[in-house]
């Protein structure tokens, strides 16, 4: 079952999205529940039709990272590799020498809770970087992982697979090292009709419902559900902390150490060094 859409400002929040944004005509597919519609939050709802950068990500998203991290492997955040063209956002990766690569990034100014259906289309990077949807609280301790996808596998240039997740992390006090991750391995999926992601824009979509219930949709279609028999928190408290969204391309340190990282001539090319996101919409059941 899909709910019809209400674009109004949520909140009391003053939106900034078009009159008609490009997802306007499609519904919402998760269920808002009896008797309720799923309703746009339209500070986090973004179409990237503006020509103006700042403008294009209004009051609710910045062009960095959400703290001082810096980024994993030899990627470093960086709000000078990203723009607004076309009516797309596109987070460019390049070269800044043998050990270091410049990153786009793109993160909310607030926090969001639950319940809220969160979707992005996207064209995932062609390279062997993640392209990646997610939210992380601020204590870095919970993370949902909308889709994290590799353009391609590895250097023998196979397409990979999206993947859906969660985290949830213990950490050192003092480094910030993950001591414990508690979460799940990924699942991972492919397009319909066969493909790769790499090939075209999708849809990629998560309705937290509540601290136990995370729901996975791909172009539409649910492809995962995370319950209270899934969720795996030492604390029992479930996804239960606020988070932000992050827009990102990564370069994993996992993947580094088995030399699956871009080369200077991938991170050279404009036809693998970035990825694109077409739209944001964030809505919740009222």
């Amino acid at each position: 079952m899909t709910a019809a859409l209400t674009l109004v400002s949520t909140l009391g929040l003053v939106g900034h999205a078009s009159a008609s944004p490009d997802w306007a005509d499609l519904s919402v597919p998760a269920d808002a529940g009896d008797g309720r519609e799923w309703v746009v939050d339209e500070q986090f709802s973004v179409d990237f039709n503006q020509e103006d950068k700042a403008a294009a990500l209004g009051t609710g998203w910045v062009d960095r990272y959400i703290n001082g991290w810096r980024g994993p492997g030899r990627g470093h955040f960086s709000s000078e590799h990203s723009r607004v063209k076309d009516g797309k956002l596109e987070l460019v990766s390049r070269w800044d020498g043998p050990d270091k690569m410049k990153l786009g990034v793109a993160s909310t100014t607030a926090a969001l809770t639950h319940p809220v259906f969160v979707e992005a289309r996207m064209k995932v990077s062609a390279s062997v970087l993640s392209s990646n949807f997610w939210l992380l609280s601020e204590d870095d301790v919970q993370e949902l992982d909308v889709v994290e996808c590799y353009g391609t596998q590895d250097d023998a240039g196979n397409p990979g697979e999206a993947g859906a997740n969660y985290h949830i992390f213990e950490r050192d006090a003092d480094t910030n090292d993950v001591i414990k991750d508690h979460g799940h391995q990924p699942e991972h999926f492919a397009p319909d009709g066969g493909g790769a992601w790499r090939d075209g824009f999708h849809r990629f979509g998560a309705y937290w419902k509540d601290a136990w219930t995370v729901e996975f949709y791909y172009d539409g279609k649910l492809v995962r559900t995370l319950t209270k028999d899934d969720i795996n928190d030492p604390e029992g408290r479930g996804m239960d902390r606020p988070m932000r969204m992050i827009l990102d391309l990564e370069d994993h340190s996992w993947r580094v150490k088995q030399g699956i990282t871009p080369s200077k001539e991938s991170l050279d090319d404009p036809e693998t060094n970035r990825m694109w996101v077409d739209w944001v919409r964030v809505c919740r059941p009222r």
